[in-house]
């Protein structure tokens, strides 16, 4: 059975600001503790409930991401399995290469993998599942991103 944090929070939400609204949790020693407490349950609740949210979203997607290097680029590749994406990276090498062997997986990355997606000023990452999720086509396999060489 699924625990119901949301609804946790929520009700530990409106305690927390029924004794901000009162006030007197800030006067009492005991009651100032009380609140800590509180505030730090509520941290921990919404944590579990993001983890849990998160464990949920990878059980749905089976994929897997692969880091792949051919002479012309490298790419993140998701597919189902590392031979499917070999051979889809030799399909889109170009037909009159003669470096197909040259093809090979350098790295098996996990969906929740960062990658810097742009930097100006500071650098802006995403996880690989959330690069895959934002494409339009979701087949298998396909390109979800290329790398700098």
């Amino acid at each position: 059975m699924k625990r119901d944090f949301r609804g946790e929070i929520n009700e530990l939400g409106n305690e927390i600001h029924n004794d901000i609204d009162h006030g007197e949790c800030f006067c009492e020693p005991d009651m100032l503790r009380a609140f800590l407490k509180n505030l730090d349950r509520l941290k921990q609740l919404a944590t579990s409930y993001y983890n849990e949210d998160a464990d949920e979203e990878l059980k749905v997607v089976d994929v897997k991401f692969f880091e792949i290097e051919s002479p012309s680029k490298v790419q993140i590749i998701v597919a189902r399995s590392k031979y499917e994406a070999l051979g889809f990276a030799v399909s889109q090498e170009d037909i009159g290469s003669d470096f197909t062997g040259d093809i090979w997986v350098r790295n098996e990355h996990q969906p929740n993998h960062l990658i810097e997606v742009s930097c100006v000023g500071y650098p802006i990452t995403k996880t690989l599942l959330k690069m895959y999720e934002e494409l339009e086509n979701k087949e298998l396999p396909q390109t979800v991103c290329n790398l700098a060489y």
